[in-house]
Parts: C-alpha cells; sequence; structure tokens
C-alpha cells in the first residue's frame, strides 16, 4: 500500500465532484493563504482542510474578512470545509467553525458546505500516510455526495 496525501486526495475528489481546478495554498485579496481556492468570471472556491484539532474557525474568518472587501459582484462564493474524523459532530471546535460557517451564509457572503470525512490523519503523519482503497473510495464518495447538488 502506498502513502497517499489526504489533502490531495481531498483536492482531487472535490475537482472532480465541481469540475474546477484548484490551486494549492493561494492568497485571496490579502495576505491570508487558503488550502486551496479557485476563481473564475462565474465563482470562486475557498477550501478549509483540518486534520487535526486545530483552529478551523480561523479559516472561515479568513474567507469572510477577504469577502468582506469585495464590491457586490455577480459570482457565487462557496466555502468548503472539510473536516477529517479527528473532529466530530460533537467537537466543541467543530461545532464552533459550523456555527460560524452558518453565519457567513447568512451574512449572503458564501455558501457554506461542511464535510466530515470518514478517516483520520494519524498523529505526526502531516496527512501523508497510507490509506486503503476502501477508505479512499469512502473520502471521494462522503465529497461527492455533500457537493452533488451544488451548481457551480
Amino acid at each position: 500500500m502506498n502513502k497517499t496525501n489526504l489533502s490531495d486526495l481531498i483536492r482531487k475528489s472535490i475537482e472532480k465532484s465541481l469540475d474546477i481546478g484548484l490551486k494549492k495554498e493561494t492568497k485571496f485579496r490579502g495576505t491570508e493563504k487558503f488550502d486551496y481556492f479557485c476563481e473564475n468570471d462565474k465563482h470562486r472556491v475557498f477550501v478549509g482542510i483540518e486534520l487535526k484539532r486545530e483552529d478551523p474557525v480561523n479559516n472561515i474568518a479568513k474567507a469572510w474578512r477577504q469577502l468582506d472587501t469585495i464590491e457586490k459582484d455577480d459570482k457565487k462564493s462557496f466555502f468548503i470545509h472539510v473536516f477529517s474524523a479527528s473532529y466530530s459532530e460533537s467537537n466543541r471546535k467543530y461545532l464552533n467553525a459550523t456555527f460560524i460557517g452558518r453565519k457567513l451564509e447568512e451574512s449572503g457572503k458564501a455558501k457554506y458546505i461542511p464535510i466530515l470525512i470518514p478517516i483520520e490523519s494519524p498523529k505526526n503523519s502531516k496527512g501523508i500516510f497510507e490509506i486503503n482503497e476502501n477508505d479512499k473510495r469512502k473520502v471521494e464518495n462522503t465529497i461527492h455526495t455533500a457537493l452533488f447538488n451544488i451548481q457551480i
């Protein structure tokens, strides 16, 4: 079994589901980098990936702050927020992030899409570790299902 970069697997799954190309660690209208980002004349897609118990609210705040500087335009903005199984639906950081994400969506600045994938990133792995084919398919299917009705 080969080692897999979980962030790359997530990126490829999002790209395939939405038929878009994402750029890694890209800046948008400021100095803050996003895990992945895409912009064209119709939409903006921000992707935040949370593999460990980090500070997921920070990714939402960065996007919201940058989106707040934009004059109203016709582009649809999306914030896709992917959480590993290191988080759970009852985890305080997950709950806080999804709460703030819903507030971002209510503001009209971006559609917020949280996705909880069924795989955990082992400690000290930096997101690169062995993932069996069955678990890869679970990640891909979870992302595809979450994004199935998203029109970009």
